[in-house]
């Protein structure tokens, strides 16, 4: 399964990694060493951009699916269970925000039932 990350903070992330470029001393530079320096820091500045530009057209990863985790307690096994995703129906036996089978996002309310 793919991995989730915010929009925001990645374009946050190359927000500071182009503030962290006008940082960098040159200490004494000549004026073409100053020149190289700012025309480079002006390309990455363009490239960052069009990162930006990118991840902000992508579409979103959001999960289509929700569902939930339905408990099923076995008795005949003291109490012992598996947590069933409402979507694919994988069984887990920690439940987890989304299913790792299906994707589908669980909404946090578990439901529970007897008998396997």
């Amino acid at each position: 399964m793919d991995d989730y990350i915010s929009r925001q903070e990645a374009l946050r992330a190359i927000e500071e990694i182009c503030y962290a470029l006008w940082e960098i001393d040159i200490p004494s530079p000549t004026v073409p060493e100053y020149i190289e320096h700012h025309e480079q820091v002006q390309s990455v500045m363009k490239l960052a951009e069009k990162w930006g530009k990118e991840l902000r057209d992508l579409p979103s990863a959001q999960p289509a699916r929700q569902g939930h985790w339905t408990l099923q307690i076995d008795a005949s096994a003291n109490a012992y269970g598996w947590h069933i995703c409402s979507e694919c129906g994988v069984h887990v036996g920690e439940p987890t925000n989304y299913c790792p089978n299906c994707g589908a996002k669980m909404d946090g309310q578990e439901r529970i039932t007897d008998g396997l």
